[in-house]
Parts: structure tokens; sequence; C-alpha cells
């Protein structure tokens, strides 16, 4: 593993210092942030790049890491890495088409995009069957084995993007965005990860259309969810919007170029670009989704992919890696970055 090492990346973004929390009144602190380099995951180690799905447990234990295209024939998969120490932990979750739809999808067609992680540590992991009108959610325990698993039927051609974990009022519940032919955000009951089920509470039996809601005709990329069920996020990579927690309504909305993957902190939105050697990450406040300030990287080169923040306060963004469409002979498959805030707050 020493080689994976000396290849790791991995966007850290905040470690907090006790400082009140006051609508605005941290501005100072977040102007004083920065991001730097964390981890990177090899090629060589992974036999896989192209890393778009990406999360961290809410305990910091664990960073998830969502491969999209496979290497030397060994499949698309999540890798799991210790961030005491950063090493892999344990096998890889590799999702396998669901027997109900292997009649109308490829044994290979498994791309995960979206993941979370509840604060029992159970692994959610979001498929898209690439140009079928089925989407897959996973439920994976801590030797990364498959619980349980749904299947839902969209329209046209669908994938998911993004999925965020909220628990409340004894629940826990999983927030996912579909894209391509059929937009929409989602909502699921994962109190019990062996029998996940819509949560009907939500738009209509679960869903909404988020081309009627957002009165667009683009993809929700990635999204976080707020205490009070608000929603924040991100859509045809140029917008930022907040969404009534019963997904009925979009109350306000930003342009943000490239904007692609959002997680909240305190009084902030942290919105991570999908935009090259150009990503960065641009700090809103939640309230009028006003810029604060803006962190950039210096060396950046590759698209940054989801960003979360985790309970001790700190905040990850995940980094595509290499060049998207050419693996990378021995080179990163993808990376995390670090950017430290003093702000006291945890999510």
């Amino acid at each position: 593993m020493k080689k994976l090492f000396s290849l790791s990346m991995v966007l850290l973004l905040l470690v907090m210092a006790a400082i009140p929390v006051l609508a605005g009144s941290q501005d100072d602190a977040v102007k004083a942030g920065s991001i730097d380099l964390y981890m990177e995951m090899s090629y060589s180690d992974e036999n896989a790049y192209e890393m778009r799905g990406f999360t961290v447990s809410p305990d910091g234990k664990y960073l998830y890491a969502g491969f999209l295209q496979e290497g030397n024939a060994k499949g698309r998969h999540v890798a799991r890495y210790n961030l005491a120490n950063q090493t892999r932990s344990g096998s890889s979750f590799y999702p396998a088409v669901p027997s109900e739809i292997s009649g109308e999808v490829s044994a290979d067609n498994n791309y995960a995009k979206g993941l979370a992680v509840d604060s029992k540590g159970t692994l959610f992991v979001g498929v898209t069957h690439s140009g079928s009108k089925y989407i897959s959610i996973y439920s994976v325990d801590s030797k990364m084995k498959e619980i349980s698993h749904l299947t839902d039927t969209l329209s046209g051609k669908t994938g998911i993007n993004g999925m965020a974990i909220r628990e409340a009022n004894g629940k826990v519940l999983l927030y996912v965005a579909t894209g391509y032919d059929a937009d929409t955000l989602r909502c699921y009951d994962v109190t019990d990860p062996a029998k996940m089920k819509a949560e009907t509470s939500f738009g209509t039996n679960g869903a909404v259309d988020f081309s009627t809601l957002s009165g667009s005709g683009d993809d929700p990329t990635y999204l976080d969810v707020d205490d009070d069920g608000t929603i924040y996020v991100c859509y045809g990579q140029s917008t930022v919007a907040k969404v009534a927690s019963n997904g009925r309504s979009l109350s306000e909305k930003v342009a943000l170029t490239k904007a692609y993957a959002v997680c909240l902190l305190g009084d902030y939105a942290f919105v991570s670009t999908k935009n090259v050697a150009n990503s960065c990450v641009t700090v809103l406040n939640k309230s009028d989704l006003s810029t604060v300030t803006t962190y950039k990287y210096a060396a950046q080169t590759t698209d940054f992919t989801n960003i979360v923040a985790i309970n001790d306060g700190r905040i990850f963004v995940g980094d595509h890696g290499n060049v998207q469409g050419s693996a990378p002979a021995d080179g990163a498959a993808g990376r995390a970055l670090l950017i430290t805030v003093a702000l006291g707050v945890t999510p």
C-alpha cells in the first residue's frame, strides 16, 4: 500500500474552533479558510478510475470512493479507506445488476455515483444503470456486504447522481437526485436498511418531478439536507437552490458557474464546482445564498465532485482524479482535499 499513500489525495475541508454561531457572524473566519491536498487513491491499487461517488462517514472513520471506470476487468466498485492512517480498509463493494432487471441491463452496467452513510455506519450506494430506465439503491454493512437493495423504474434513460442522509424523529431518510431523462428528487425511509421503502410524505409518493419544480430541464446533481428538512441542491451545473422539506416548492436560487455539489455547516453552504482546472469551493450564506468567499487549490487539474461535512466539523471534497476517458497508467484514480476553517460548529 506504500504506493497508495504516495499517491493519496483527499480534499479535507473544515476543522472548527469554538466560535459562537450567529447568522453571518463568522464570515471573517470563513474568509480565512484554506484548502489543501489530503489523500490520493492510485489507479495501480484500485484497478479503476474516475471517482464520482464520494463520501465520508459522519464519525470521520472512513472515506468511501466510487469508481466509474473499471481497469483490468476487475469491475466498477466502492472502496473504503481508514482516515486514521489513510489505508485501505477491508474489501470493496461491487454492486451487481439486480436479478429483477438482469435480462434488461448488462452485467457490468453499474455506476456507483451516489454514496451516503448514516450515523450507525451503514453505507448506501446509488447506482446508475447507464442507458436504462432503472435505478438501484443498495444498503451495505460494515463488512462491505449487501444488506438489501431496491430498484425503481423511472422513464426514459435515467440515473442517480447525489444522495444525502437526514436523521430526524426516529427515522433515517435518504434523499436522492436523478438526472438524464428523468429529473427527480426522491426520498426513501432507510431506518431499517433491510427494508428500504419510499417516504410517501415527500412529494408525491416519495418523488418530485424536478423539471416542473425548477421550471428548467436541467439535471439535479448533488444535494444536502438541513436539520429542518430544507434541501439544498445544485442543478444544471449553473444553479444552487433551496427546496422545501416536503419537496413541493423551490424557495430561493442563485446562479453559480459549474455548481455541482453542496454540503451544509453552521450558517453556510459549501458548493464544489465541476470545472476541471478551475474547480473550486464557493461558500454561500444559507440565509440568502449570497457569496462569502471562494477556496481554490493551486495545483488543481481535474473536476471536483461531491462535498460532505462530518460530525467533527471537517469538510471533505472529492476530486475526480485523472482526465476523463483515459486510464491513468499509474496515476490518480481519485483524490480528496481538506479546507481548514475556524467555525466551531458541527453539521
